[in-house]
């Protein structure tokens, strides 16, 4: 579970900086448009890969709330197993 959520952290950081460039590289693309070159289909592949991590963002987030779930949902049947009570002292 622990390696899980380290993996999903680390493509959700990946994507981010991969979404970073992408966003930049577009914004480029859209400003040449007007100018010298006119390329339509680079605008909508870099859209398309855009749109497309946004989607795995979504889904790794939904991977990484889930495994932080079940970690919570792990340490509450922990304390039952041992009786701890709520908002007793730590140590």
């Amino acid at each position: 579970m622990i390696e899980t959520l380290k993996e999903s952290r680390e493509r959700y950081a990946a994507n981010e900086e991969k979404m970073t460039e992408l966003v930049e590289r577009l914004e480029e693309a859209r400003a040449r448009q007007g100018q010298t070159e006119s390329d339509p289909l680079s605008v909508s592949r870099l859209l398309e890969q855009i749109t497309e991590l946004k989607a795995e963002q979504i889904s790794l987030t939904y991977q990484i709330e889930g495994a932080l779930l079940r970690g919570i949902f792990f340490a509450d049947r922990l304390g039952d197993v041992l009786s701890l009570p709520y908002g007793g002292p730590q140590c």
